[in-house]
């Protein structure tokens, strides 16, 4: 084909570099003269020159994105048959660029027999959204009991409920502590006010929680003694799927009992870690959790019978099978107080309009990602406030 092979990359004006040194099979550090090059190739593209990658960008690991020594950081990458999870996952994501799928003529037959693994999802899985009926009334989109905030903690049972609200739920009620009575009436009049004093013994949680579709524990809770009971008496009478979150977590992960527990529950149980509870679950460090998360988000939930969301850059989900769905909505304008309050509440509203755990886990933390996109849009990321992804949810819904 007369193409010219140089020792050097030749500076010339417009011209496009072919990234093909290492393909997806790289599994040690990249050292000697392919870092030169891939220096080269760096400096070169912040000079304005454009890089494709082949299939991968070199020295990102397919599997986890990690940067293998050191990467091509590409404007686009061509990748054959599927998407790899090492360019889906932080840091690779954001080495990758534009991402074209190839189609390589892989059969439906060599698909099926590969046996994929993970997931993500797109626009096109809105219409998995459960119908609303002309004929229905509040009670066919569920009951929502939040059990949210404490003294001085409102905001997050405010934001909870809301965008269980806004998401179709039929009724919301939410638990809360008594001081928070009046401004949980001014800010959220729809909600149904339950409310309880530090004192209390919660031995009537099971009557409160009777007739609900589903729960929403934690956002807001705090750790203190009469956090601790209230946790304990809800995990003991819980008989409908829950959506558990934040400081239910930190008092789950502190007692070895309440974790043993999460087995044992009757009704599906999603949990929504950021890295650190997850750290205080698991017990890895955080380092080694966003190297491994998907093995171990996979064995936390085979162990506890639990749907996990791991909520990191790139959100994951496991079950009690080997798929594992990753996140790719959202920016990082949602790493702001109140926004996982806001996810619970998505979810817990999915599940209360008859979606199974999974599938609510699923679509919730898709939703809520597109809604915080749809709220970047608007304000930018650095001005973003949890609110602000609770009043984008209807555009995304629509």
């Amino acid at each position: 084909c007369s193409v010219p092979l140089v020792s050097e990359i030749p500076v010339s004006d417009g011209m496009i570099i072919i990234d093909a040194i290492f393909g997806i099979g790289l599994t040690r550090d990249i050292t000697g003269c392919f870092a030169d090059v891939i220096s080269i190739i760096n400096s070169r593209h912040e000079d304005g020159e454009v890089v494709v990658a082949v299939d991968i960008a070199s020295g990102v690991h397919s599997d986890n994105g990690k940067v293998m020594g050191c990467a091509v950081k590409a404007d686009i990458t061509v990748t054959f048959g599927f998407k790899k999870t090492g360019m889906i996952l932080y840091p690779g994501c954001s080495l990758s660029g534009d991402i074209i799928r190839a189609d390589i003529g892989f059969s439906e037959d060599a698909i099926i027999n590969a046996a994929l693994k993970w997931y993500i999802c797109d626009d096109s899985d809105l219409t998995r959204l459960p119908k609303r009926r002309p004929d229905s009334n509040k009670g066919s989109y569920g009951k929502i009991l939040v059990i949210a905030g404490s003294r001085n903690m409102a905001g997050a049972a405010i934001l909870s409920a809301r965008a269980a609200y806004t998401c179709g739920a039929g009724l919301v009620s939410v638990y809360t502590d008594e001081c928070n009575r009046i401004i949980l009436q001014q800010s959220l009049p729809e909600a149904v006010l339950k409310t309880y004093d530090e004192d209390e013994d919660f031995s009537g949680i099971s009557r409160i929680m009777e007739g609900q579709t589903a729960v929403v524990l934690g956002p807001g809770l705090g750790t203190g003694e009469t956090s601790v009971r209230l946790v304990k008496a809800v995990l003991k009478g819980l008989s409908v799927p829950a959506v558990i979150d934040a400081d239910a977590l930190n008092i789950i992960s502190s007692d070895e009992e309440l974790k043993s527990s999460l087995s044992e529950l009757s009704s599906p149980a999603i949990i929504t870690p950021h890295m650190k509870e997850l750290s205080r679950l698991t017990g890895y460090n955080i380092q080694y959790l966003q190297d491994h998360a998907d093995k171990i988000c996979r064995d936390f939930s085979h162990e506890n019978s639990v749907i996990c969301i791991a909520k990191n850059a790139r959100t994951i989900i496991t079950g009690d099978f080997e798929e594992v769905y990753v996140n790719i909505s959202g920016n990082e304008g949602m790493s702001t107080g109140g926004s996982g309050d806001v996810l619970t509440g998505v979810i817990a509203a999915l599940l209360g309009q008859g979606m199974k755990a999974y599938d609510a886990a699923v679509l919730g933390v898709y939703i809520h990602g597109r809604a915080g996109d749809d709220a970047a849009e608007r304000l930018g990321t650095r001005s973003m406030l949890a609110m602000d992804i609770v009043k984008s949810l209807p555009e995304v819904l629509k």
